[in-house]
């Protein structure tokens, strides 16, 4: 059995190699989702319009591709993929891309799989939340669901290039796509162009799928080969990233998030707080302090698994060369966590450095350090913040014995520190805690005792929860416009199939 109603559907050209395709038709079946092979933009438009369905697309096609972006003119809310060359412009209408080198036949599989199971994430979370009403649009007649698709077929032409040769064989395709329809063909029956190698793999869907438990241990140097090794493209993320999100930074930001007093859950924010940055097309790191504590990497084991071939940022940086993918991708967010070894290994300054710059190429950066006193490398790492956000809570006699440490810190490194109440109640007083500390109190966050409690046994981080969002959100969004500026802004909710169906007709 397929593990969700979301399809996957590749439009993959001859440009890239057989042996590309197979590879990744054979990962994403081998994960049981289905999965539909078309030739070209056209082709899969004439199954989506008359069929709309949850889909994450996974195209080649985009780049300087028409049609392509007629599609996403049309629907602007799809979710996509693109396999681009180094070589070639980044298409900045898409969801996500997937670097590959169609000459060698390389791809990063595994981040490919992670991009769709996030994209699949989103969309069941859609569903589940009632911004898809799956009882209402059964009980859409097929009087008026005929008309629609009537509606939505018309568009198709509007997608068609001049006639050629090719195109023209591509359009008799498509009109008897239509012919189908009109006998009430089920999609089953009308994807006749569905891939060999589904057809061949299909039998894996049916079969119980062993788990194994990920290991928890840097990869060995002769095991791992490295994708794009060399590459001069890291540099160029920075404005790729800009482009993509639409934001207009000057510059990216790292921000250091500490406390002086244990327990006033800095890890959960840091982490909840960036996912919420992700939602809204804002690209983050989190970045976990050297410390001889290694807890995002426990955080992020109940929510996902540990990424193949996966070594920390750490362990790379003191190897010769890569030794394997530091980035651990979850919901959007580059995390990097840091292995339980890494506090073994000799740090200078340089390589301080280095650890703290790596994630310039995202726009916001946030650093969780470790609470407490600094020790020496956290103190260095403080060279490398723009600025430094202070969790703190209603420990008003703690907070006290810690404001000369803290100035002292302001003054030696001159650097913007703001705090943060994290677990706010109605008696709380923040302007009070603000004015005793002498510092700015950046934004207050409600306490949730009972939600975060629960949330220890739950599979989702604390945000995604249906019922915090709602009370997150406008204090988020209070901080991401302070580290942002105007230019941020919360990305619209995502519309039902009804009102994308009905949009089409309308257009």
């Amino acid at each position: 059995m397929y593990k969700s109603k979301v399809e996957i559907c590749l439009v993959i050209t001859n440009e890239v190699v057989t042996e590309m395709k197979e590879t990744i038709i054979e990962a994403v079946v081998k994960e049981r989702y289905k999965v539909n092979h078309y030739h070209s933009i056209e082709e899969f438009l004439g199954w989506y319009v008359k069929y709309p369905s949850e889909v994450c697309l996974i195209t080649n096609e985009g780049i300087a591709s028409e049609s392509y972006r007629e599609l996403k003119k049309h629907f602007q809310e799809l979710k996509d993929i693109i396999l681009i060359e180094p070589r070639d412009e980044i298409s900045t209408i898409a969801e996500h891309n997937i670097y590959i080198d169609s000459k060698s036949g390389e791809i990063n599989i595994d981040e490919l799989l992670q991009t769709i199971d996030f994209i699949v994430e989103e969309l069941e979370m859609a569903m589940y939340n009632g911004e898809i009403d799956e009882d209402d649009e059964n009980e859409m007649d097929e009087k008026n669901l005929q008309a629609e698709r009537s509606i939505n077929i018309d568009e198709v032409d509007k997608l068609q290039p001049n006639p050629t040769p090719a195109g023209e064989k591509r359009n008799e395709k498509i009109h008897e796509s239509k012919e189908r329809e009109d006998n009430h063909e089920k999609p089953s029956e009308q994807l006749e162009h569905v891939s060999a190698v589904e057809t061949v793999e299909e039998d894996v869907n049916e079969q119980e799928v062993e788990v194994k438990e990920p290991v928890d241990e840097a990869a060995p140097k002769n095991d791992v080969k490295v994708p794009f090794q060399g590459d001069p493209f890291p540099m160029r993320m920075r404005n790729l990233q800009k482009s993509l999100s639409g934001l207009e930074m000057e510059k990216n930001k790292t921000i250091g998030v500490w406390s002086p007093l244990p327990a006033v859950g800095v890890t959960s924010f840091l982490i909840n707080f960036s996912l919420f940055l992700s939602e809204n097309k804002v690209h983050t790191a989190v970045l976990e302090g050297l410390s001889w504590k290694y807890i995002i990497n426990q955080w992020l084991k109940r929510h996902s698994t540990i990424p193949d071939k996966w070594v920390s940022l750490a362990h790379n940086l003191n190897a010769a060369e890569p030794l394997g993918n530091s980035e651990w991708l979850y919901r959007g967010v580059k995390f990097f966590p840091i292995h339980r070894d890494d506090l073994q290994r000799r740090y200078t300054p340089e390589s301080i450095k280095a650890y703290h710059c790596m994630t310039e190429i995202y726009d916001v950066t946030l650093v969780d350090m470790p609470t407490g006193e600094m020790h020496e490398i956290t103190n260095e790492s403080l060279k490398y913040m723009d600025e430094l956000w202070i969790i703190v809570c209603d420990r008003i006699q703690q907070l006290r014995s810690w404001k000369d440490y803290i100035k002292k810190i302001e003054k030696t490194h001159n650097i913007p520190i703001h705090l943060i109440h994290n677990q706010m109640i109605d008696e709380s007083k923040p302007d009070s805690i603000s004015k005793m500390m002498e510092l700015p109190m950046l934004a207050t966050i409600p306490a949730l005792w009972e939600e975060t409690a629960k949330n220890y046994y739950q599979n989702k981080p604390l945000y995604l929860q249906k019922k915090v969002q709602p009370i997150l959100e406008p204090h988020y969004h209070q901080l991401a416009t302070h580290l942002i500026g105007s230019s941020f802004k919360l990305q619209d909710k995502k519309t039902s199939m009804w009102e994308r169906i009905t949009k089409i007709g309308r257009s």
